[in-house]
Protein backbone atom coordinates (compact mmCIF):
# COMPACT_ATOMS: atom_id res chain seq x y z
CA UNK A 1 0.00 0.00 0.00
CA UNK A 2 2.77 2.41 0.95
CA UNK A 3 4.68 1.57 -2.22
CA UNK A 4 1.69 2.50 -4.34
CA UNK A 5 1.40 5.91 -2.73
CA UNK A 6 5.13 6.53 -3.29
CA UNK A 7 4.69 5.68 -6.97
CA UNK A 8 1.78 8.08 -7.20
CA UNK A 9 3.81 10.79 -5.47
CA UNK A 10 6.74 10.39 -7.86
CA UNK A 11 4.44 10.38 -10.89
CA UNK A 12 2.84 13.56 -9.63
CA UNK A 13 6.23 15.19 -9.02
CA UNK A 14 7.50 14.16 -12.46
CA UNK A 15 4.33 15.54 -14.05
CA UNK A 16 4.73 18.84 -12.22
CA UNK A 17 8.38 19.09 -13.25
CA UNK A 18 7.46 18.39 -16.86
CA UNK A 19 4.69 21.02 -16.70
CA UNK A 20 7.14 23.58 -15.27
CA UNK A 21 9.65 22.81 -18.02
CA UNK A 22 6.92 23.21 -20.66
CA UNK A 23 5.88 26.51 -19.08
CA UNK A 24 9.48 27.76 -19.15
CA UNK A 25 9.75 26.80 -22.84
CA UNK A 26 6.43 28.51 -23.61
CA UNK A 27 7.62 31.63 -21.80
CA UNK A 28 10.93 31.67 -23.65
CA UNK A 29 9.27 31.12 -27.04
CA UNK A 30 6.68 33.82 -26.35
CA UNK A 31 9.33 36.37 -25.37
CA UNK A 32 11.33 35.50 -28.50
CA UNK A 33 8.28 35.95 -30.75
CA UNK A 34 7.29 39.26 -29.14
CA UNK A 35 10.82 40.59 -29.71
CA UNK A 36 11.00 39.26 -33.27
CA UNK A 37 7.62 40.76 -34.15
CA UNK A 38 8.52 43.99 -32.28
CA UNK A 39 5.11 44.09 -30.61
CA UNK A 40 4.27 47.02 -28.36
CA UNK A 41 1.23 48.25 -26.43
CA UNK A 42 -2.16 46.87 -27.39
CA UNK A 43 -0.75 44.54 -30.03
CA UNK A 44 1.54 42.91 -27.49
CA UNK A 45 -1.26 42.56 -24.98
CA UNK A 46 -3.60 41.02 -27.55
CA UNK A 47 -0.90 38.56 -28.65
CA UNK A 48 -0.11 37.55 -25.07
CA UNK A 49 -3.79 37.08 -24.27
CA UNK A 50 -4.20 34.81 -27.28
CA UNK A 51 -1.16 32.74 -26.22
CA UNK A 52 -2.58 32.47 -22.70
CA UNK A 53 -6.02 31.42 -23.97
CA UNK A 54 -4.47 28.69 -26.16
CA UNK A 55 -2.58 27.24 -23.19
CA UNK A 56 -5.07 27.99 -20.40
CA UNK A 57 -6.22 24.40 -19.92
CA UNK A 58 -2.80 22.85 -20.42
CA UNK A 59 0.48 24.45 -19.49
CA UNK A 60 -1.02 27.55 -17.83
CA UNK A 61 -3.52 25.57 -15.76
CA UNK A 62 -4.05 27.27 -12.41
CA UNK A 63 -2.15 30.41 -13.43
CA UNK A 64 -4.10 33.67 -13.65
CA UNK A 65 -3.80 35.62 -16.90
CA UNK A 66 -2.37 38.61 -15.09
CA UNK A 67 0.49 36.49 -13.72
CA UNK A 68 1.28 35.15 -17.18
CA UNK A 69 1.44 38.69 -18.56
CA UNK A 70 3.73 39.69 -15.68
CA UNK A 71 6.10 36.73 -16.26
CA UNK A 72 6.43 37.63 -19.94
CA UNK A 73 6.96 41.33 -19.17
CA UNK A 74 9.70 40.56 -16.66
CA UNK A 75 11.47 38.28 -19.12
CA UNK A 76 11.19 40.86 -21.91
CA UNK A 77 13.19 43.33 -19.84
CA UNK A 78 16.13 40.95 -19.53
Amino acid sequence: MEELSLQQYFRYEMGEKQRKDEFDNLLEDTVHRVRRLKLRGKGRRAYLQSVYRENKKGICRGLPERSFLMYVSVNLKR
